[in-house]
């Protein structure tokens, strides 16, 4: 019988993740409650949430996330790494585990989809009195992906720009999508019966990391009437209700 001689195998120990888990804080004007994933590592998240990774490992002296060609720091305790970091951009980003035993780390490759913090949306329907023609009703819609800060009405004599008059409206500021109402009275400019006037709304969200952002609607413009077309408005008016008679 032949024999070779003798051989010592050495078993090199593996570091392995035995679970993680991914709690995602949301920034707190989008009123979201935060969220806890298991063994979850590719995400989409709104930009500015505050991504908290939890490893439990087995057999690792060292674990370490590597994003945007930037390390995210740890903590260590035993087998246990924690490590947090708010999120701007979409990126990938790679968990790497090593031990004394294994000369290249082992990784594994997830990625994170960045919601981008969107513009307001603003709509106007506006219709004038059929009997006071210096009054204009106004209907308007609303949306925003988290919610809003302000909602105005602007309104200036055409002549005289710098006496703008800016008219705070109620709304909902968590509603994300709402309607509301508005009745503006033209003749209240005593001091510019003889002008005409330019007026659009404004709404701005509630980014509290890039600031508010600010939409607009178109300009509109109002003519104020003659005498003689709020004259020849109300005989219209009369003739419409004879001819109903």
């Amino acid at each position: 019988a032949l024999y070779s001689k003798s051989y010592e195998v050495v078993l090199l120990q593996v570091p392995y993740i035995e679970r993680f888990n991914t709690k995602i804080v949301y920034p707190s004007y989008i009123y979201e409650n935060d969220k806890l994933y298991e063994n979850i590592g590719d995400l989409s998240i709104p930009y500015g949430s505050k991504v908290n990774w939890e490893f439990y490992t087995s057999e690792t002296d060292n674990l370490a996330i590597s994003i945007a060609n930037k390390s995210v720091p740890l903590l260590k305790n035993d087998n246990f790494f924690t490590g947090t970091l708010t999120i701007y951009e979409s990126s990938v980003y790679s968990v790497s585990l090593s031990n004394m035993s294994i000369d290249k780390p082992d990784y594994i490759q997830y990625s994170i989809n960045v919601i981008p913090d969107l513009f307001p949306s603003l709509k106007i329907e506006q219709e004038t009195d059929s009997i006071n023609l210096e009054y204009i009703y106004f209907k308007g819609s609303i949306s925003d992906d988290y919610g809003f800060t302000n909602l105005t009405f602007h309104v200036y004599p055409i002549d005289f720009r710098d006496s703008s008059l800016i008219v705070s409206i109620p709304f909902n500021k968590k509603l994300k999508n709402q309607e509301f109402y508005y009745m503006f009275d033209f003749s209240s400019f005593k001091a510019y019966e003889k002008s005409d006037f330019e007026y659009y709304f404004e709404v701005s969200d509630n980014d509290e990391i890039n600031g508010y952002k600010i939409s607009r609607s178109e300009i509109f413009t109002f003519h104020k009437p003659t005498l003689e077309e709020i004259l020849a408005k109300k005989d219209l008016l009369m003739d419409q209700v004879q001819e109903n008679l």
